[in-house]
């Protein structure tokens, strides 16, 4: 019931001046009626109008709507919001707050005066997308480890690899890493998880896309003060994409104690004598 959208005017040709730098970051708020329908009416003093009767203009839209100073101002810094995921993953509730959607294209008139973000006759560019990227991790008991030990409280859980700060900039609806931000150890024990079943534990973590180094993603996971390191997906992942889920199930085994290359010596010739009486 609280979900609003910024909406700007990305294209006006014959009142460019005026409607694309006017209408920069208006805020619409969702209508409450019927929420399912996905219909958004203008907030207080946000309102967009047309300048010109006959012309054809073209807005884009992102959420969540971010405060700026009027409609005519971009948010954070000319439009680049930062983004923060350490901070923003210990809930569906925080997670919100950096799922950006972005939809761009879609057009309207004076005359019609209705904007529509969504797929139209198999063209899907107008509708709205996930910009994020998202992360499916799941964690298993293995070989030697109890069926609980994963579930337990005082188990910790840790990813190593990923740029946790970067920004998403409404004007373009990109979401990016910073570049000069390094990878660190981050740990999600208390992020957004959810139990598969009563051994395994199932982490959904929302992330900025980015480019996966040749090391891969590490992870440890600490079990009665022992930790437990892998790698997920070395070779086989090269980026987090935008939009996209990515599932990784993790299988925590102790190492077993490994004995080989035994042999067995010979039956030697002990002492022999035959002389012994015994009465």
């Amino acid at each position: 019931e609280n979900d609003a959208i910024g909406v700007m005017v990305t294209k006006a040709p014959t009142s460019e001046t005026k409607m694309t730098d006017k209408y920069k970051n208006c805020k619409y708020n969702i209508n409450t009626t019927d929420l399912q329908k996905g219909n958004f009416d203008a907030a207080v003093g946000h309102a967009i109008y047309f300048h010109d009767a006959n012309e054809t203009v073209t807005f884009a839209a992102y959420w969540p709507y971010k405060e700026s100073t009027d409609c005519s101002t971009l948010p954070g810094t000319d439009g680049a919001i930062e983004i923060k995921t350490k901070d923003n993953n210990a809930s569906e509730a925080t997670q919100k707050n950096i799922d950006y959607l972005y939809a761009e294209g879609a057009t309207s008139t004076k005359q019609q005066h209705l904007v529509e973000f969504k797929k139209v006759d198999n063209d899907n560019q107008h509708q709205f997308f996930h910009k994020m990227a998202r992360i499916e991790l799941t964690v298993k008991p293995g070989l030697g480890l109890e069926t609980t030990s994963i579930t337990a409280n005082d188990s910790k859980f840790f990813l190593n690899g990923l740029k946790l700060n970067g920004t998403f900039t409404i004007t373009t609806g990109v979401a990016a890493a910073g570049e000069n931000e390094s990878t660190a150890d981050w740990e999600i024990t208390s992020c957004r998880n959810e139990t598969v079943d009563t051994n395994n534990k199932k982490f959904t973590l929302i992330v900025l896309p980015q480019a996966i180094g040749t090391d891969g993603l590490k992870i440890k996971v600490t079990i009665d003060s022992n930790d437990y390191n892998g790698t997920i997906a070395q070779k086989s992942l090269s980026e987090l994409e935008s939009g996209k889920i990515h599932k990784f199930t993790v299988t925590v085994n102790k190492t077993g104690l490994l004995i080989q290359n035994c042999s067995i010596e010979p039956w030697g010739t002990g002492t022999e004598i035959n002389d012994i009486t015994a009465e």
